[in-house]
């Protein structure tokens, strides 16, 4: 009898290794896709993006022999898993464009390790029965059109990617679009740099582009550099045939455009020649641009780009009008290689044409910056970096810190406490009536008043959203320190010794942690900069 139950037993593995042996040989045969989709600047997770992959083979070409359908989106921390993959090399597009909600659909689409176009991507190697983790995307915000449809009470207005040199569709960008509100008003987001012909598109009428055309062909260009925003770009619409102009829903005229460069130019109606002459220099972590002045009516200075390659797009390094010829990058990483090019731009905020692009090679490796508007140029530059690593300050979500923000006295309250390492506390009973317990800076203001450094106004208030003075920092930074008051020395004109913060203003500039303006005054009046303030509190962790 146990003769023939083992003999029974053992069919029934024969059995089950039989029937289960071609399932494990095929799960070993596919593998798995996984990464994350952060935005470039604040690593904030970015939900909603569409992501798939295509199989290629050797040559990076797309593989007709592995199709099949390997999507997916996003989730709300970012990450992403595909999974079910045939074994081999897969290209991985990330698109903002195909996104499911608008916050995502602001980003510029690209492709695996940050390649903008299919033909320049890098391929993934997937292995039967692994899983590929950490193909990760960090997607930069687009830039936006926006303007104006009259004529229709409903329209689509379409953002097409052309070519500088010849206005024919370039396949390399997204074509984004949207639909007028109630007044007719648009934006259309999430656009790379480059040029772009805007078409306004509704059933029974004809169609409308830039500047009064009704053709493709014709339309006039826009150019766009990421992440800024062309306004004013207005269209009418007058009943007639859709899609006779040959926009997006007629068909592009000539067929698909190969891929080829999308260099920046003039915005339609302007004449401001390209500058000419640029120089680059590299020296410890700083790029240093030279170029000759251009000479243009209503010239309001210039724009400066920086790119990955000598084709596509940059994006602008300025946040405001360069009005000299020189400009310093010290945003740099490296090692790394770098295209600039400098754009000369009007009083109405209309760019001319671009100049010829410079490439620098930085063999350093270089610490990445903390925040893109802070370079290691910038005089503050190493308090901020300081300070930023310590969670004493922080940045906005666009990745920059805006050095020359005022700060209010809420804001100073709280890196003044967290710089002290002092304990938060969180008394039931509020100090002051504007700074309720459900205020965000509540146990800042009332940890910073229990060690004596801030006090209230006449009238019972703290005015946390009032922007805070030099002198008022002053008074809080040696009030936190406990310095004993030392007012020897020579002072600044501007502070009599009949100032209530004469003798807090005396004992920070014979600490050195204040010192006054190049004409020698304080300003005690003055609103401090997010600049300034990282300054003081830096000298007071020393």
């Amino acid at each position: 009898m146990n003769r023939k139950l083992r003999l029974i037993a053992c069919l029934a593995i024969c059995m089950t290794l039989l029937f289960t042996a071609p399932f494990i040989a095929l799960a070993l045969s596919y593998g798995s896709i996984s990464g994350t989709v952060v935005a470039a600047g604040t690593n904030a997770p970015i939900q909603g993006i569409y992501v798939e992959v295509k199989p290629v083979n050797d040559n990076g070409d797309f593989d007709s022999t592995r199709i099949g359908t390997y999507k997916t989106y996003t989730l709300a921390d970012g990450r992403y898993t595909i999974g079910n993959l045939p074994a081999g090399k897969y290209k991985i597009i990330f698109s903002a464009g195909l996104a499911q909600n608008d916050t995502a659909k602001q980003y510029v689409t690209q492709y695996y390790n940050g390649k903008p176009t299919w033909e320049s991507a890098d391929s993934v190697l997937v292995q039967g029965g692994l899983a590929t983790s950490g193909i990760n995307a960090s997607l930069s915000l687009g830039g936006r059109i926006s303007g104006n449809v009259s004529g229709a009470p409903i329209a689509t207005v379409f953002a097409i990617p052309v070519f500088y040199t010849d206005g024919l569709l370039d396949t390399n960008r997204d074509i984004r679009h949207t639909s007028i509100d109630s007044s007719g008003n648009y934006t259309v987001i999430g656009l790379a740099s480059g040029y772009y012909k805007v078409e306004a598109y509704q059933n029974d009428y004809a169609d409308a582009f830039y500047n009064n055309k009704t053709t493709f062909l014709n339309a006039d260009m826009v150019f766009v550099g990421a992440p800024n925003q062309i306004t004013g770009i207005n269209l009418t619409l007058v009943p007639g045939i859709s899609g006779s102009g040959g926009g997006p829903i007629a068909g592009w005229p000539g067929g698909p455009t190969p891929p080829g460069p999308t260099p920046p130019g003039p915005t339609p109606g302007t004449n401001i020649p390209a500058p000419t002459g640029l120089k680059a220099s590299y020296a410890d972590g700083v790029v240093t641009l030279s170029w000759n002045p251009v000479s243009a009516q209503n010239l309001a200075g210039y724009n400066v780009y920086r790119a990955l390659d000598a084709t596509t797009g940059g994006t602008k390094l300025n946040s405001s009008v360069v009005t000299s010829s020189t400009y310093k990058d010290g945003t740099v990483d490296g090692p790394k290689t770098y295209y600039y090019y400098v754009v000369a731009v009007n009083s109405g905020g209309q760019e001319g044409h671009p100049s010829t692009r410079v490439k620098v090679e930085i063999t350093d490796t270089l610490e990445p910056v903390p925040f893109s508007d802070v370079g290691r140029n910038h005089w503050a530059f190493l308090y901020i970096k300081e300070l930023a690593a310590r969670k004493i300050v922080s940045g906005y979500p666009d990745g920059t810190f805006k050095p020359d923000n005022k700060v209010t006295r809420a804001e100073f309250a709280k890196m003044i406490v967290l710089a002290n390492g002092w304990e938060l506390i969180k008394p039931s009973k509020p100090t002051f009536p504007d700074v309720p317990a459900t205020d965000w800076a509540y146990s800042y203001v009332e940890t910073a008043k229990e060690h004596g450094v801030i006090e209230g106004y006449p009238d019972g208030t703290f005015r946390p959203t009032s922007n805070i003075k030099r002198s008022e920092i002053a008074t809080m930074v040696v009030r936190s320190k406990e310095y004993p008051i030392n007012t020897s020395g020579t002072g600044f004109p501007d502070v009599p010794q009949t100032h209530w913060a004469y003798s807090y203003i005396m004992t920070a500039k014979n600490k050195g942690i204040i010192n006054g303006y190049p004409d020698g005054t304080f300003k005690p009046e003055g609103l401090a900069t997010r600049a300034e303030s990282a300054k003081m509190i830096y000298m007071i962790l020393q």
